[in-house]
């Protein structure tokens, strides 16, 4: 499995994935979607991938990983959806290095708050600006990290979710979505 994904190139990988967690994630998700009168998106977790390297917000902070270790040696039932990103000439070390920077840095976990209120209010109550970098969930780090290559394409990455990232990506030449891979349980 761990050959499917690429070594070479730059990408985002947005999962589905299967824990109690990450079904939360996507009710939420869902009921956003049905205010807006939109399309649904069944995802839940975004990470970078760079020459092999993954690196992603998780539990225990933003770390870089390899293949296996995010999505294989668990053995649990996930989906990855594979965009393929076009880097501007001379970008891809800037995010190679802001992926390296920005290994052990915190995890929000009071997003997931944020963004209930934000759904059901309309209304933002979470850290904004540069006080919002100091601790990232997952999706929010992968729309960073998309702002290395293109400044300012995702104006408020700590509001950006599951849905509004996978719109941006499917909308956006500058991202191809290549191949969904299934990975099956194995344990």
């Amino acid at each position: 499995m761990e050959k499917l994904l690429p070594k070479k190139g730059t990408y985002i990988v947005m999962v589905k994935s299967y824990s109690v967690l990450s079904k939360i994630i996507r009710f939420g998700m869902r009921v956003e979607q049905l205010f807006k009168r939109e399309k649904y998106v069944d995802l839940n977790h975004a990470d970078i991938l760079i020459d092999g390297m993954v690196s992603g917000a998780i539990a225990g902070g933003v770390a870089n990983r390899t293949v296996n270790s995010s999505y294989l040696s668990d053995g649990k039932k996930r989906e990855l959806y594979l965009f393929k990103v076009k880097v501007p000439k001379g970008k891809k070390v800037v995010l190679r290095d802001f992926c390296l920077d920005s290994d052990n840095k915190r995890y929000e976990v009071l997003n997931f708050l944020w963004h209930a209120i934000d759904i059901l209010a309309h209304k933002w109550f979470g850290k904004k600006g540069k006080a919002a970098r100091k601790k990232v969930y997952c999706i929010e780090y992968a729309a960073m990290g998309i702002n290395k290559l293109y400044p300012e394409l995702v104006k408020e990455p700590w509001l950006i979710n599951p849905n509004d990232l996978y719109k941006l990506l499917v909308s956006d030449n500058k991202f191809q979505l290549i191949e969904v891979i299934k990975v099956p349980i194995t344990k």
